[in-house]
């Protein structure tokens, strides 16, 4: 994917043309005039090739066969009262985004697919890699395994997972510059974009190595832990007995609002935010996340916010408008 910035209308041109391409009715006039414009200008070619992979990211909202469901999906909100303009608008900013964004989309792509086991958005799994080990994926998890001398050794590409072991031979987990050994214990492993890694120990004990000099940090059970790929950052005990992922929930222990959307976006598709004068507002409480829209209501309720939906893929909280 090229890395040039595109211009923002270019890239609503883009969406809007997306739009009508998959419409069950297109004719052959309107096939015509989008082949135009598309060779124009090399950026026009490189705007629609955005355009249709943001339309992959879709997936979950299409059924196969069904383009005027793609259609009606990419702009039906979840509340009334979205304008076509306005989706195109919201849309064509998420093709503009830039690089970095759509590196990062790549390469999940491709751990996706060259994984040992992944996982999806909003998707969780469960493996028995023999009868002393047992894994569960959180979402947008992907893991390549492999057994040394009678030793599994199981690496974190991305996302998040729980080990269980009882492995006599202990087990080896790595993420990001960090190796940590166990022999019987139970502990969840996540990998943050930031290049640190959190360790949650449910069970057992964990013998945490970082560094070239290899520095080694016990973690105990009802310990949790922040690495960076050279060093401990932070250590505290953990707020519950087990990982609430596993359990269908999402739990906010006074967590900053930006950190809990954050975290509450990796169970659904596209944009979630809120303004950045309200980063710092506390969230507390315990959600379902069957149903992450649910979740994003009821915390705006809470704390008195407006939810902004421009369309299914991008949500924003803000303060109310105040009225006259």
């Amino acid at each position: 994917m090229t890395q040039e910035t595109l211009p923002l209308e270019v890239c609503e041109k883009a969406m809007e043309w997306w739009l009508e391409i998959h419409s069950l009715d297109v004719d052959p006039r309107t096939l015509a005039a989008f082949h135009r414009w598309r060779n124009e200008t090399r950026l026009h070619d490189i705007a629609w090739q955005r355009a249709e992979a943001l339309a992959g990211q879709m997936q979950a909202f299409r059924q196969a066969g069904d383009s005027g469901l793609a259609k009606r999906a990419l702009l039906a909100p979840s509340h009334s009262g979205i304008s076509r303009r306005r989706a195109i608008k919201s849309l064509g900013l998420l093709l503009a985004a830039g690089a970095t964004a759509w590196t990062a989309r790549d390469t999940s792509l491709a751990q996706r697919f060259t994984a040992d086991y992944s996982t999806g958005v909003g998707e969780q799994r469960k493996v028995a890699l023999s009868s002393e080990i047992e894994l569960a994926l959180n979402t947008r998890t992907a893991i390549d395994v492999q057994q040394r001398n009678n030793q599994w050794q199981i690496d974190l590409l991305r996302g998040e997972v729980l080990i269980d072991t009882r492995a006599t031979a202990g087990l080896l987990m790595r993420a990001a510059g960090i190796e940590a050994k166990a022999a019987s214990a139970q502990f969840s492993t996540r990998l943050f974009d930031n290049g640190s890694t959190l360790l949650s120990v449910y069970k057992g004990s964990l013998q945490v190595s970082t560094g070239l000099g290899r520095d080694t940090t016990l973690l105990d059970q009802g310990q949790q832990a922040r690495f960076s790929p050279h060093a401990l950052l932070e250590r505290h005990p953990l707020e519950q007995a087990s990982a609430p992922w596993t359990e269908g929930m999402i739990v906010a222990h006074g967590q900053p609002l930006e950190a809990f959307l954050q975290d509450l976006a990796r169970y659904r598709y596209g944009h979630l935010s809120c303004d950045p004068t309200l980063a710092r507002l506390r969230v507390w409480g315990t959600y379902p996340l069957a149903d992450s829209d649910q979740v994003i209501d009821a915390v705006a309720d809470t704390l008195k916010l407006e939810v902004q939906r421009f369309t299914r893929l991008w949500v924003k909280l803000r303060r109310p408008e105040r009225t006259a």
